[in-house]
């Protein structure tokens, strides 16, 4: 049985660095982009509006781990009654 990723861990490595958790919940297309949008932002502000791309790819990476999760169960939950 496979083990899923924690939404809570997906978001706190996103916030620490955006991408991050995308590639721990398996979405590396949405870890490259948020990365590299974070980059891009620090490096347009000088620093001052970074953080929220920081703030954007935790809550994406957190949503989509726990609706990963709310999959799997639903997926589980229909073999049960099988």
């Amino acid at each position: 049985m496979k083990v899923l990723p924690h939404p809570g861990t997906a978001g706190a490595l996103s916030l620490l660095l955006p991408g991050t958790g995308q590639f721990y919940i398996s979405r590396p297309g949405a870890g490259i982009y948020f990365f590299s949008m974070a980059l891009i932002m620090w490096a347009t502000t000088f620093g001052l509006l970074g953080w929220i791309i920081h703030i954007l790819a935790a809550l994406h990476a957190y949503s989509y781990g726990t609706q990963d999760q709310h999959e799997a169960t639903q997926y589980l939950g229909q073999n049960r009654i099988r």
